[in-house]
């Protein structure tokens, strides 16, 4: 009859696989002893019922009928097998509820706080998401366990359940990253054929469910993982419209994700993804590269990925000029062009020699010959297709930045080229050229994403491809401005003093250091540059509502990039001084205002995946105050259209008829201190009082508690009265913390006293120098 389940109702029914008659007791064995009776309540002697025979471990593994002969402690299976016959060890008799299940739970995803535990209580139900059937969640819940058995490695036994696995795939899907899913890797597909059963899946595809697992993990809003007083997905666009800080669930789904995550790594090592070359395990490790924190600084990355799914690739498409299916899955597929384009600036960012060479290009490319340059793709006329205008640009776009990483690893940060006693200002100079040629691009590459005339779906990848161009050429600036200041961290002391854009007439290494630092100050405005543009990218997300928490609008490495290494291109926003504070022209602290805000508001959003990516925004935050202070205190010298030249003192009538020919108010005592004080009381500091009529005495008195010397003595002629001492008073309050001098000393043209010109030819203003800080920047540098 077979193997027979042990829970079935034919459990007991003798089975005919065993020898029949049964074999009679061994001569060895002990005679057996007589069945013991009791008395029943009619006092008629019953026999006692004999103890339940227990099973065997090989019999119940089996899930087979576990018969003995009479007298033997060996069963009829694992005599014909000639097996050891060992007792099944049961499990104990379940006890009253504990309370371990919370426990392990709540060490496995932290306290969710009152708001959520019902939801977190293990032995509940938890509210699922819209359309799930309710689930009960273990403490392994969120855990695939994975079984290893003679040697072979399988997800056996999944103890993620079906409800929450669905809803983190689900999740995923909603959300998919445009860089991995556009065909190529058809794995929804995949996992329906499978029954959607993990343990059905290959090697292959068993990695890529456990990473999409975890990514699922990262934008889910099931309550197992936040709680059930958590936002839904559906409710995302609002909350980020209404600007929320999200942050408390990416605390809370920290530890879950992250144990996914070390879990998918397991797995991957295991079945050899990193060996293996597939579709699936390069969009595996691609996707796990994305999953893992990067560095801050732009030099390498904690777990770098990008050469085992490069030479994954090379492997792959050599295979494919035999195997037309690996062609159609590999040659020219955003998943390759991905690895192609990571390959190229890892190899500029580490100084290593690329993986692809050129014919694997070719081979990428489909063999065909490399497209137009960039500058020939954006002058010729538009062909009236804009698909075709589209993809030719995004083509041409695509090769001109990833040739550029390619020679930069050669040129630049090779350990040869390191190694070079001057940096090859050449290519340096080319760097800075094509550079800039990318970025002059970004606006048509934009206005073709926008003219698309296809399927809401089809706009939103290309918009999420043409983000991830938009980004990469932005962190290039920042990689070119690290090598310079290496290079010239190395200058002899006393070489140089200044950054001045003027001819040396010293030796030729001073012409060499002077030429340098003049790059640096190119390559510095280059990067500020991409840092406004990262702000336009964050900004032009946010209006459209799209949550910064999925990977929806950029791929999951974009992200990891670009919110990890904040503090770096963030800080130059925050630290370049305006056209009010003599800083470049086309800047202004209304610009800066509007730049902190929208990385604030990015910061919050994101919160909602990862709190660890938020973690700057309380710095941010008091850098916005102290912007949005600056913005009032400037407010009211917006509104005066006065030549800073010429001296209050010698107007006619002094700075009170100076004010009231302003505004029209009429002349008087306390003219100037109303017309101040109504227009931005909370801007300036206590010391404004000094408007007063004091006398001279006490005012220097004043001055010199501060630091600065009296105005009234022969060290300082030029300042005969208060008023005329006013800017250098507010110059002078630079040094002390929320003092206005900096901004005061271009408003009232202290600046051109010192003998400083404001918004200069190369962008110098109040600090005299770029790539120097001043005495306000030193100080906001020991909040980064």
């Amino acid at each position: 009859m077979g193997d027979i389940p042990v829970g079935s109702p034919f459990a007991h029914m003798p089975d005919h696989s065993a020898p029949w008659p049964p074999a009679g007791p061994s001569r060895a064995a002990p005679p057996p002893t007589a069945t013991p009776t009791t008395t029943g309540p009619d006092n008629t002697a019953t026999a006692a019922r004999p103890a339940k025979q227990r099973n065997c471990a090989a019999c119940r593994l089996r899930r087979v009928k576990c018969e003995r002969p009479p007298g033997r402690d060996e069963c009829f299976k694992c005599l014909e097998r000639g097996l050891r016959c060992v007792p099944y060890e049961g499990k104990d008799k379940t006890q009253l509820r504990n309370g371990k299940r919370v426990k392990a739970a709540k060490e496995l995803y932290g306290d969710l706080g009152p708001s959520s535990h019902p939801s977190m209580s293990m032995s509940a139900t938890p509210a699922s998401s819209a359309g799930s059937p309710p689930a009960v969640i273990d403490s392994g819940a969120l855990a695939p366990s994975v079984l290893y058995s003679s040697g072979d490695v399988r997800l056996g036994t999944i103890e993620l359940k079906e409800t929450v696995m669905s809803s983190l795939l689900d999740s995923f899907f909603s959300f998919r990253s445009v860089a991995v899913f556009d065909g190529d890797v058809n794995f929804k597909k995949t996992f329906d054929l499978a029954g959607r059963r993990i343990e059905q899946l290959d090697d292959a595809n068993q990695v890529l469910c456990t990473v999409l697992l975890a990514l699922g993990a990262r934008c889910s809003d099931h309550p197992a993982l936040i709680g059930s007083s958590a936002p839904s997905m559906s409710s995302l666009r609002d909350a980020t419209h209404a600007d929320t800080d999200l942050r408390m669930y990416g605390s809370l789904r920290a530890h879950a994700c992250d144990t996914l995550v070390q879990q998918a790594l397991q797995l991957a090592d295991v079945k050899g993804s990193f060996r293996k070359a597939s579709p699936e395990n390069v969009a595996a490790l691609i996707l796990l590269e994305g999953l893992l924190g990067v560095p801050r600084s732009s030099g390498g990355t904690a777990e770098d990925f990008s050469a085992q799914y490069s030479v994954q690739v090379r492997d792959l498409l050599s295979r494919a000029q035999e195997d037309p299916e690996i062609a159609k899955r590999m040659q020219g597929t955003v998943l390759t062009w991905t690895a192609f384009i990571r390959d190229a600036f890892n190899a500029a960012s580490t100084g290593q020699t690329p993986t692809f060479s050129e014919d694997d290009f070719w081979l990428l490319r489909g063999e065909e010959d490399a497209p137009p340059s960039l500058s020939h793709t954006l002058a010729r006329p538009s062909s009236g297709h804009t698909d075709r205008d589209y993809w030719s640009l995004v083509d041409s776009f695509t090769h001109h930045i990833a040739y550029l990483g390619r020679d930069t690893a050669a040129s630049l940060t090779s350990p040869r080229a390191r190694k070079r006693p001057r940096l090859d200002e050449g290519f340096a100079r080319r760097y800075l050229d094509e550079g800039q040629e990318a970025m002059d691009a970004l606006p048509e590459l934009l206005r073709r994403t926008a003219a698309l005339q296809a399927p809401p779906k089809f706009r939103s990848d290309a918009a999420t491809l043409v983000r991830g161009l938009r980004l990469s050429v932005c962190n290039s600036w920042f990689l070119f401005l690290r090598v310079v200041r290496d290079r010239l961290a190395l200058r002899p002391a006393g070489i140089i003093g200044s950054v001045e854009a003027q001819a040396c007439a010293g030796a030729p290494d001073d012409a060499y250091w002077e030429r340098l630092a003049r790059l640096e100050r190119e390559a510095l405005r280059g990067a500020f540059r991409a840092s406004r543009e990262m702000c336009a990218t964050l900004r032009e997300v946010l209006d459209q509502g799209i949550p910064l928490g999925t990977h929806e609008w950029l791929d999951v490495r974009g992200a990891q990039l670009l919110f990890g290494r904040l503090p770096v291109w963030s800080r130059l926003i925050v630290e370049r001084p305006t056209e009010e504070e003599g800083g470049w022209p086309g800047y202004s602290i209304r610009d800066k205002v509007d730049d902190l805000r929208t990385i604030a508001r990015a910061l919050r959003s994101v919160g909602w995946a990862s709190a660890t990516l938020a973690q700057p925004l309380d710095t941010i935050s008091a850098e916005l105050a102290r912007a949005e202070a600056q913005q009032a205190f400037f407010a009211p010298v917006q509104a005066l259209a006065f030549d800073s030249s010429t001296p209050f003192g010698s107007l006619e009538g002094g700075l009170e008829a100076f004010l009231a020919q302003q505004v029209g108010a009429p002349t008087g005592s306390d003219t100037e201190r109303d017309f101040l004080a109504a227009a931005s009381p909370a801007a300036f500091p206590p010391a404004l009082d000094a408007l007063n009529p004091l006398p001279q005495a006490e005012f220097d008195a004043l001055l010199q508690s501060l630091g600065s010397p009296p105005l009234s003595s022969p060290d300082n002629p030029s300042c005969p009265s208060m008023l005329d001492a006013l800017p250098v008073f507010l110059a002078d309050s630079n040094t002390r913390p929320g003092g206005f001098g900096a901004v005061a000393d271009f408003a009232y043209g202290v600046g051109q006293r010192e003998g400083r010109q404001p918004g200069g030819e190369d962008g110098e203003g109040m600090q005299g120098r770029l790539g120097h800080e001043d005495r306000e920047t030193n100080h906001r540098r020991g909040q980064w």
